[in-house]
């Protein structure tokens, strides 16, 4: 991995589960790190679909950064002010020295 390509700035935010009145619940999200990460964001690809009756504008990433257990398909990448759910995570050559994520971002509009 070529450090000089990473060059965005990401947070690992994680959910915890907690003990509420109906059961459990979903805390707030929370930075599962003090400090962000160096990571390399590209868009992949854009498209609008229809969700809830809404149409809703849904862009793809492609998130390249350092090995870290943090990340995982229940968790998500705060990039700037863009929140990037991953749906893959990639483990490149099973070595833990570099992730793949492939993830996606939902905006609705009106």
């Amino acid at each position: 991995m070529d450090a000089g390509e990473l060059r965005d700035r990401v947070w690992i935010e994680t959910q915890a589960e907690v003990d509420g009145n109906s059961g459990k619940e979903l805390a707030p999200w929370a930075a599962a790190e003090a400090h962000d990460r160096a990571a390399k964001v590209r868009p992949l690809r854009a498209y609008e679909r229809l969700r809830a009756g809404e149409v809703a504008q849904a862009t793809e990433f492609v998130v390249k950064m350092r090995y870290t257990p943090l990340v995982t398909p229940t968790c998500r990448l705060r990039w700037g002010a863009i929140y990037l759910y991953p749906s893959s995570v990639i483990n490149v050559n099973s070595l833990n020295i570099e992730l793949e994520i492939l993830a996606t971002t939902v905006e609705a509009h009106a």
